[in-house]
């Protein structure tokens, strides 16, 4: 149990950076828990996985579908309809291999790119501000990094920004809960 207040997932104390995060997004029905009541906000996040976070964080249709459109991709998987909505919606597109790589950790900026193309955000190509040491402005992810610190949905780290860092559940949460509020109250920066 929690001494310190509410008990929104086991092991997730009110002193924690994640907590505010997950108690809103909680509630909105947008993430949930393993069924021991842990919420492992340190594990890293697959792409169908953050997929589907982001659909159900924007709360945006995912339609029923068998097609198979990428060949690593099984028939019957969960992801199926999440991946063919987000090809669908232009969300994804998969690698210049053909393939979708669904088991694979979801990076930071693959994250952003998803989050943004589903939020169906403006995203300018012009880099205008200062990014994060380890970002040139010519990166094709440059303007979907500028738009998370332009909104302060990222957290920008003290070091180098390693772009091919895999996402975490507490990250992933973060960065929903921050566009969440957004959205909710129509804001533009997160404060």
């Amino acid at each position: 149990t929690n001494i310190a207040g509410e008990v929104v997932f086991s092991y997730i104390l009110k002193s924690s950076v994640y907590y505010n995060a997950l108690k809103i997004l909680k509630n909105a029905g947008v993430i949930g828990g393993y069924p021991d009541g842990s919420f492992r906000p340190e594990r890293e996040v697959l792409r169908v996985e953050a997929l589907k976070m982001i659909f159900i964080a924007l709360q945006e249709d995912v339609k029923e579908s068998s097609d198979i459109l990428f060949p690593d991709v099984e028939p019957e998987a969960w992801y199926l309809p999440y991946i063919n909505t987000g090809v669908e919606e232009k969300v994804v597109k998969g690698y210049p291999d053909g393939t979708f790589k669904p088991n694979a950790n979801v990076n930071i900026v693959e994250f952003y790119k998803m989050l943004f193309l589903a939020a169906k955000t403006d995203i300018s190509p012009e880099i205008i501000l200062d990014l994060p040491d380890g970002i040139q402005d010519t990166d094709w992810f440059a303007p979907y990094i500028q738009e998370a610190v332009r909104r302060n949905i990222l957290d920008v780290p003290d070091s180098v920004f390693a772009p091919g860092e895999s996402m975490t559940r507490g990250d992933i949460a973060n960065a929903l809960y921050k566009l969440y509020t957004l959205r909710e109250k129509g804001l533009e920066r997160f404060e």
